[in-house]
């Protein structure tokens, strides 16, 4: 069931299609082995996007891999939010779009929590906890990364409205 968004995740950070695999496969048996401490089960799918995100960080650390990534191979899945406003969901489309055109050439930091904010959609303290890192600091990366996205641009964009939860 969560199969793309795991291995999407994993590849978006890696770019490695093997590497990408055997680390899906790594966090779904952390996740099998820690099930039982999840206590909200309706947060299944962010828990794993979680695991994922940090297992691919640990394993880039291990292998001390630091690949440029190109986000237009990255593939979304449904952003599955709750909001049924057509303007939020046309909003969130143009969003994503651009996001995918522009991060490139963003550092490996600024794209990972730009990932988890937008595609994602995690809110600050949870890429906090994913990442192990301040609220912080992830909002110092989101700025930064957003500042970098609008100069590369070189225009106004729907990242302006973007603010902190």
């Amino acid at each position: 069931m969560y199969y793309k968004k795991v291995y999407n995740t994993a590849y978006f950070i890696t770019k490695d299609p093997q590497l990408s695999q055997d680390i899906m496969q790594d966090s779904f048996i952390k996740a099998f082995d820690k099930i039982d401490s999840l206590k909200d089960k309706e947060k299944l799918e962010s828990w794993l996007i979680s695991i994922t995100t940090r297992t691919t960080i640990d394993a880039l650390r291990k292998n001390k891999l630091r690949n440029h990534i190109s986000i237009e191979e990255y593939n979304a899945t449904n952003p599955g939010n709750s909001y049924n406003s057509v303007e939020y969901e046309v909003e969130s489309i143009f969003l994503k779009k651009e996001l995918r055109e522009h991060l490139d050439g963003l550092p490996y930091d600024y794209r990972v929590v730009v990932l988890l904010r937008y595609i994602h959609e995690f809110k600050i303290h949870e890429i906090s906890e994913t990442l192990s890192i301040g609220e912080g600091t992830v909002k110092t990366r989101l700025h930064r990364a957003k500042k970098k996205l609008k100069e590369k641009l070189g225009k106004s964009s729907v990242l302006e409205g973007g603010g902190y939860e």
